[in-house]
């Protein structure tokens, strides 16, 4: 959350609809991706955790107290890797080469056949 409170509009205000949807995000993303599950006991879980909220702060500035309470709770950097690759994503289409050897159509001989 703290990263994506520095990243996202820094200097805004923070507000109540902003931190209860970042904690929903939160809580999805632990879930697994899913809405089914214990989401709302999480959410409470995380909610207690969480520092105060003054909606006089900038986003940013409420990013630093996330981060001091994440280390207060024993959490590093090293807590947000991922753990699982993400999906890359489409290739782009190989650009046609002029290969020398290769066999070329064939514009003249019998068609229909």
């Amino acid at each position: 959350m703290a990263g994506h409170f520095a990243a996202a509009r820094p200097h805004a205000y923070l507000t109540p609809v902003a931190l209860g949807a970042a904690v929903a995000n939160e809580v999805y993303n632990a879930g697994g991706r899913t809405s089914r599950g214990n989401g709302a006991a999480l959410s409470a879980a995380v909610t207690a955790a969480l520092p105060a909220a003054d909606f006089t702060n900038t986003r940013s500035g409420y990013a630093v107290l996330l981060r001091e309470a994440a280390t207060a709770y024993g959490w590093s950097d090293d807590d947000n890797e991922r753990v699982i690759p993400t999906i890359p994503g489409p290739r782009p289409a190989p650009a046609p080469s002029e290969r020398p050897d290769a066999p070329r159509p064939r514009t003249e001989g019998r068609a229909g056949r």
